[in-house]
Formats: structure tokens, C-alpha cells, sequence
């Protein structure tokens, strides 16, 4: 015999408030896990991409390759590169008075960025480097060293320089040299040159060898050593402030991810005149 009260399946309030709260906490793990994974991702691309435009800056040095503007000029001004405008066309590899020397990156320091819109954390520039074939018109005698060739940023009366901005909020906190002891000292910008090996003809052309690619650096005798202007790294190649990467020592530049709380490096080293580039994910030494 049935009893008289039929009970009627179903779900409580109550019950049903615990099953969405749950299935409300499960859902937001799933999306929190894979955003966290899709920032990562982000930041490891951006990374790569600076990485990339690095590797892709010392090719453009080493096969003599610059931003074309025939409307300038550049010739040798008592030993020291002088840039005009010019109203003719002046075809790349015409101007006899100066050589393409190379690249100097400048990575933009600031890691205490609030807005990368406005603060420009996220920004490199890349300005273009020229110097003197000879040290005078008069010997002909043909330049052996970057001091020699007294090199000068491309930026007035025409601006050579070109701009590389990391995405997804990546920024520069630091780039740094590193001595064969691992230490890390904070250096201002990173220069990718031609080397002057070989031998020339009396024309000033040349004849033997080749010119290998040399990693520099530059940093000024006082602080701040950086951020630095473009007319700070201007003074730096005037006064002699541009060192060689010595072959026990490399360049490290930190990197850290919009929401700060990844980080990573790209190392740049001078293999006997080859560049190797290497990044490091989660590097304990950007920490800082």
C-alpha cells in the first residue's frame, strides 16, 4: 500500500545555490588558469621579438645595410663626418667621404613605468651610425678604428633612426654588461659595429678580408648611465665613452611582463665576430 505523501524528486534552494557557487568557483580557476597561460605566452612572443629584432639589427650592420635617404649627404669635414642635406640624389654607398659604421640600440630603462602609453617602457630605439673613410683628404690615410673614424648618430638635419616597440606591455628594466665573473653592471645603450680588418687600396676601398661584426657598449663617466637621450648617446660617441665586448664578457638585457611578475633576459655575446643571442625564461638575475 502506498503511502499518502508522494515524494516529488527535485533539488532544494538551498542545494542549488551550493551547485552554482561551486560550478561559479570551478569556472573561475579554468579561466584563471588559462589566462595566466596566455599572458605567458604573450610575454615569452614578446621576448622573442625583441630577440629577433636584435639578431635582425646586427644583420643590417653586418651586410652594410641602412635606412635610404638620398636626400643627405655625409662627407669628411677635417677628419670628422659632416651631414647635410642635399637637393641631388645621393645614391647609398655613393658618399665617398663617409663609411656605414653600424647600429646602437637603446633599449628604454624604466622600471618604474606606470603607463607605457606616455613613460615609453616599451620602446628601443635604433639609430644609425656613419663615420670618416679617411683620417685626412690630403694622405688618404684609410681609418683601422672606430675612434679613428669618429662616429656620429644620423639624426640631424635628416633621423636615420628607426623604433622597435615590445607588445602586450613588456618592458626593458635593465641592459646590462656581464664580466667573467658573472657580475652585472648597468650599461646605457648597446652598439652593433663594423670592424675595420683587412687590408685597402689607396682609394680607400676594400681590397682583402673582411669586416667582422664587433658588439660595444656605451656608458657615460657619471650617473644616471640610464635612461639615456638620444643627445646623451650622441655625447657618448663624441667623448669616447663606446667599449668592446671583450670575449669573457656578454650583454644581458632584463626584460619583465605587463602585470610584473614574470621575468627574463636575452643574452648577446661576440662569438669571433659572430653574434649569438640566447634567451633566458624566469633568469633569477633580472630579479632586481
Amino acid at each position: 500500500m502506498k503511502s499518502a505523501t508522494a515524494w516529488q524528486a527535485g533539488y532544494t534552494i538551498v542545494e542549488t545555490m551550493i551547485f552554482l557557487i561551486i560550478s561559479s568557483v570551478l569556472l573561475l580557476s579554468v579561466i584563471g588558469m588559462f589566462s595566466g597561460r596566455t599572458q605567458r605566452t604573450q610575454f615569452t612572443q614578446s621576448v622573442q621579438g625583441l630577440a629577433t629584432r636584435i639578431t635582425t639589427t646586427s644583420n643590417e650592420v653586418s651586410t652594410g645595410t641602412y635606412p635610404e635617404i638620398p636626400s643627405f649627404d655625409c662627407t669628411n669635414n677635417g677628419g670628422v663626418p659632416h651631414l647635410s642635406t642635399s637637393a641631388a640624389t645621393v645614391n647609398q654607398g655613393s658618399r665617398d667621404g663617409c663609411i656605414f659604421i653600424g647600429k646602437i640600440m637603446n633599449f628604454t630603462v624604466n622600471p618604474n613605468c606606470t603607463d607605457i602609453a606616455t613613460d615609453s617602457c616599451d620602446n628601443t630605439d635604433i639609430y644609425t651610425v656613419v663615420g670618416v673613410r679617411e683620417l685626412d683628404t690630403i694622405s688618404h690615410t684609410v681609418v683601422t678604428t672606430l675612434s679613428g673614424a669618429k662616429p656620429k648618430m644620423v639624426t640631424n638635419p635628416v633621423n636615420l633612426t628607426s623604433n622597435f616597440r615590445l607588445a602586450n606591455g613588456t618592458r626593458v628594466t635593465g641592459a646590462y654588461l656581464r664580466d667573467s665573473s658573472g657580475t652585472l653592471t648597468l650599461i646605457s645603450a648597446v652598439g652593433f659595429f663594423q670592424g675595420f680588418g683587412g687590408s685597402y687600396s689607396s682609394d680607400g676601398n676594400l681590397s682583402s678580408g673582411s669586416q667582422s661584426l664587433g658588439v660595444w657598449y656605451l656608458k657615460p663617466s657619471i650617473s644616471p648611465i640610464a635612461p639615456r637621450s638620444d643627445s646623451d648617446i650622441s655625447t657618448m660617441l663624441d667623448t669616447n665613452r663606446v667599449y668592446s665586448l671583450g670575449s669573457a664578457e656578454g650583454i644581458v638585457v632584463c626584460l619583465q611582463s605587463g602585470n610584473r611578475d614574470q621575468r627574463s633576459s636575452i643574452g648577446i655575446g661576440d662569438a669571433n665576430g659572430a653574434l649569438t643571442t640566447n634567451v633566458t625564461a624566469g633568469d633569477s638575475r633580472c630579479a632586481s
